[in-house]
């Protein structure tokens, strides 16, 4: 038992080192390239990848990809080609200082003390209110891209009663069957 055990973990471990090896350089490459705005979630740390492009995943695995963060597959190019591409200017990607790739949104989850404080916050940053409760003291601003959301991330910790603000991360998912 014990015997077939280990022969399992072995083969096991010989299986997934190849997609190990295939995992490192990308995300060692996406690490590379975060470059951009910083911005601290709890005691985590992200930088923006200014030169990511976004695209709907596929499921094939194509040359140029780096990642797939959910729906996401993460491509590097330069920052111009990333502007011609099109991307969706409400999404990024970002680096945990982990390692992690995640997709940030142009939406902040905004915590308050009071209701008013969170009608002050959408007044003075210029988003949209996408939603409010009094009861849970919280809110989601959205703004036109993750840059405005990420300087009205700073106003924001100077308006009274506003507890905290971050942005809205889409990880990888996990699927369990």
């Amino acid at each position: 038992m014990k015997n077939s055990i280990l022969y399992l973990s072995l083969l096991g471990a010989m299986l997934a080192a190849p997609a190990m090896a295939q995992v490192g350089p990308a995300a060692k490459a996406l690490q590379q390239s975060a470059t951009g705005e910083s911005f601290t979630i709890g005691q985590m740390r992200f930088r923006v990848v200014p030169d990511a492009v976004l695209e709907p995943a596929t499921g094939k695995a194509g040359t140029r990809q780096q990642a797939v963060i959910g729906k996401y597959a993460v491509k590097l190019g330069t920052a111009k080609s990333a502007a011609a591409d099109g991307g969706d200017a409400r999404m990024a990607v970002a680096m945990s200082d982990s390692g992690v790739p995640v997709v940030v949104t142009s939406s902040l989850d905004v915590y308050v003390s009071h209701i008013g404080a969170l009608n002050e916050a959408v007044r003075d940053t210029g988003g949209k209110l996408k939603y409010s409760s009094a009861l849970g003291g919280n809110g989601v601003i959205e703004y036109a891209s993750v840059a405005q959301a990420l300087q009205a991330m700073q106003k924001l910790s100077a308006i009274a009663g506003v507890k905290s603000a971050s942005p809205r991360l889409i990880r990888e998912e996990l699927v369990l069957y």
